[in-house]
């Protein structure tokens, strides 16, 4: 969508509205798949500006439990932060007021399709873990070696000073 906008300004029109962006995602035939509408959301019907965890700024690791969330700082250092879901309270969006300026496009007559995937079918699973070379017979043992976090790493190539061995402790002052 990006590049069909830009591709608009560049045949020298202004995109500096909504309604200059739907005139330019259906420029030149538009975009397959993709429709546009332009809309006006009355913002004092919005709700939720309460809708927070308290310190979720803080927070860099979650762990959905069937009543609550357990939340940390730093993952997995100690017992976490429970926070149940009943503690939380949250305020429902209702009727945005939504006013429709400019209706969505009708569709194209060409519709996407969605083919078999051409790749031929792996009996290999890989870890999934940057720089991990390991591989395995069966999705579970992948998952299980990613549950246990033993992973094997391997350099790609060798600098001059891993072949040398040189060391900063070998240098000469």
């Amino acid at each position: 969508m990006k590049a069909h906008i830009r591709g608009w300004v560049d045949e020298k029109h202004d995109v500096t509205t909504a309604e200059d962006m739907k005139q330019a995602l259906e420029s030149n035939g538009g975009l397959r798949g993709c429709r546009a509408a332009v809309v006006e959301v009355d913002t004092t019907k919005a709700v939720g500006n309460d809708n927070k965890i308290p310190g979720i700024s803080l927070i860099n690791s979650f762990l959905f439990e069937e009543g609550g969330i357990r939340t940390w700082k730093a993952y997995n250092v100690g017992p976490g932060r429970y926070l149940a879901y009943d503690e939380l309270s949250f305020e429902k969006q209702g009727d945005t007021g939504l006013k429709v300026i400019e209706p969505l496009s009708p569709r194209t007559k060409e519709r996407g399709t969605i083919l078999e995937s051409t790749r031929p079918k792996t009996d290999i699973f890989s870890c999934s873990e940057t720089g991990c070379v390991l591989t395995f017979k069966t999705e579970e043992e992948a998952d299980a070696h990613m549950d246990l976090r033993q992973h094997v790493r391997e350099l790609e190539s060798e600098s001059g000073y891993d072949i040398t061995g040189y060391n900063s402790e070998d240098s000469i002052v």
